[in-house]
């Protein structure tokens, strides 16, 4: 993470983003599932139309990718 970039998405499936709360100090948050991202949403450590569809999309990536089938993705509409 350079500075930069409000978030990374590396090989590794990590999610790091900038909590822009800090700001003008980097204070980089891994965000590891769904409700990691509907928190910082909701705290408003994202900021910005685009950062916060971003963020939202990489949030239900990692759901999907933690789930076993469909079913386990139903709590996601209750977000």
């Amino acid at each position: 993470m350079d500075g930069y970039s409000p978030f990374v998405f590396n090989d590794n499936d990590e999610f790091i983003i900038i909590d822009q709360r800090f700001l003008p100090n980097i204070k980089k948050v891994k965000l590891e599932n769904i409700n990691d991202t509907c928190q910082a949403i909701k705290d408003m450590a994202i900021r910005g139309a685009p950062l916060i569809g971003i963020v939202a999309a990489f949030g239900y990536y990692l759901a999907i990718k933690s789930s076993i089938n469909f079913d386990d993705l139903e709590h996601l509409s209750n977000l």
